[in-house]
């Protein structure tokens, strides 16, 4: 948890200390991202919602966006990540939008294209997810 915490604070120290100029423009699908989970809350048709860590949920502290590649990848500190296709990206209102699907459940992810700040959907059958995070160019 220790290590979660302190990657965090590297990655938000990082993001601050980048240029406005150098931000701009890195949000809309033409560069990857890596995007850090800042809060999750999981919500349940019978017993509402609640707020939930990385861990509690099996989610992952950080996700590669590769727009190249078209998937999102979790970093995980030894082997490879949990993948996942990204079925569409559009860019829209200021926001980049991507969808997909996996295990039967379908996602979503938007991000703001000129802070990179970014929310996430994971719907079940009576469940949910939602994912608040930031993002910084990869």
């Amino acid at each position: 948890m220790r290590i979660v915490g302190l990657s965090s604070a590297i990655l938000l120290s990082l993001v601050l200390l980048l240029p406005g100029a150098a931000i701009a423009g890195s949000f809309d699908g033409s560069k990857n991202l890596v995007c850090a989970t800042l809060q999750i809350s999981e919500c349940d048709f019978d017993t509402g919602c609640a707020r939930k860590t990385n861990r509690e949920v099996d989610f992952p502290a950080f996700v590669d966006v590769e727009f190249d590649a078209k998937r999102l990848v979790a970093v995980v500190s030894e082997g490879e990540g949990r993948k996942t296709t990204i079925e569409s990206v559009a860019s829209k209102d200021g926001k980049t939008i991507l969808q997909g699907a996996e295990n039967g459940r379908p996602w979503n992810m938007v991000i703001d294209q000129d802070t990179g700040d970014m929310t996430s959907t994971i719907a079940d059958v009576g469940a949910t997810f939602t994912v608040f995070g930031a993002c910084t160019p990869d």
